[in-house]
């Protein structure tokens, strides 16, 4: 089974923003997190008091917690920076071309071709994937910035069933060999 799909430069956009958001929605569960994180540092304070060897403690874990805040919030500030740069010129250079961007899907490798970059990996590349919303994420590494995204507007019912079938087979059997 091979799946292609050709992308304009207007779904390439798309699919970039569609990851922005999917980041943005991580943020928020980071920032809930570290709200958590220091309420539950307040009240362990309040309910044990503070010593010198617990403020230490109570100290490392706010950093902690802000740390990781800022880094998922610098990558999400990064990627809508990077993405406003990218459709800036990028409509202007590639709007006139009628395919940007091509996937091509097989039982060996994922292929990502475009105007500017070429990927091709095998199935043991990919860390994990995720079905949601009409979408099939795959990811290489954690995160999202790491990710391609496949709409389910882009293909057939058909097609996008196949194409879940192969992805789950070929990711999940590596799970199976790797343990």
């Amino acid at each position: 089974m091979e799946i292609v799909i050709k992308r304009s430069i207007q779904n390439e956009l798309d699919c970039f923003k569609t990851k922005i958001k999917l980041m943005a929605k991580s943020l928020r569960f980071a920032i809930v997190t570290c709200i958590l994180g220091i309420l539950a540092i307040m009240m362990c304070q309040n309910d044990f008091g503070v010593t010198e060897s617990s403020l230490l403690c109570y100290v490392v874990l706010e950093f902690i917690f802000f740390s990781v805040s800022y880094i998922v919030f610098k990558r999400i500030y990064l990627q809508r920076k990077a993405y406003k740069d990218f459709s800036k010129t990028a409509l202007t250079d590639y709007g006139h071309l009628e395919t940007y961007s091509t996937l091509t899907i097989d039982n060996s490798f994922f292929v990502y071709e475009s105007q500017r970059k070429y990927y091709k990996y095998s199935w043991s590349s990919f860390l994990k994937f995720e079905r949601k919303d009409g979408l099939i994420i795959l990811f290489i590494a954690d995160g999202y910035n790491t990710a391609f995204i496949i709409r389910q507007s882009e293909l057939s019912v058909e097609q996008f069933n196949d194409l879940y079938y192969t992805v789950s087979q070929n990711i999940q059997s590596l799970k199976v060999n790797k343990k």
